[in-house]
């Protein structure tokens, strides 16, 4: 979190900073696979899935239920569905737990949370994609 805050403070916008985070967005993913404790790793998978079902369900709910009353189902599963992702923040503070100590975020805790951050960054993408395929196209260059 404080190399965040200090980016935060000191980011690079319209500086060539876009060149820069494409740059080392990868070792960003690269360094968290690295922090996972391997033997920590199949005993976090059970700790995975019901962190995933807690994460997808409170994202469809807690956006996709509200967007229910002006979109209809389809709108509130795309909101929902496209709230669901975690990854950089959530990674961010599971790293910072991890570093303070086992009372903070213990090996299992952490590597659930990795395994909750892939799933639901690589799966809502394509689930979206679904979705979005299933919305009437808007004719274009029609005035109201």
């Amino acid at each position: 979190m404080d190399e965040a805050l200090v980016e935060t403070r000191h980011g690079a916008s319209g500086s060539g900073g876009d060149a820069l985070y494409e740059l080392f967005t990868p070792f960003f993913f690269i360094g968290i696979g690295l922090k996972i404790n391997p033997s920590a790793l199949t005993a976090a998978l059970g700790m995975g899935g019901i962190l995933l079902v807690a994460a997808v369900l409170g994202k469809l709910i807690g956006a996709g239920g509200p967007t229910l009353l002006t979109t209809g189902w389809t709108g509130a599963a795309l909101i929902g569905v496209s709230m669901v992702p975690r990854a950089e923040i959530t990674m961010i503070v599971m790293g910072k737990g991890l570093s303070l100590g086992e009372w903070a975020v213990s090996n299992q805790v952490f590597a659930a949370m990795v395994v909750v951050s892939a799933v639901t960054s690589i799966l809502a993408p394509i689930i979206l994609r679904s979705l979005l395929n299933k919305l009437p196209e808007i004719p274009t260059g029609v005035s109201n």
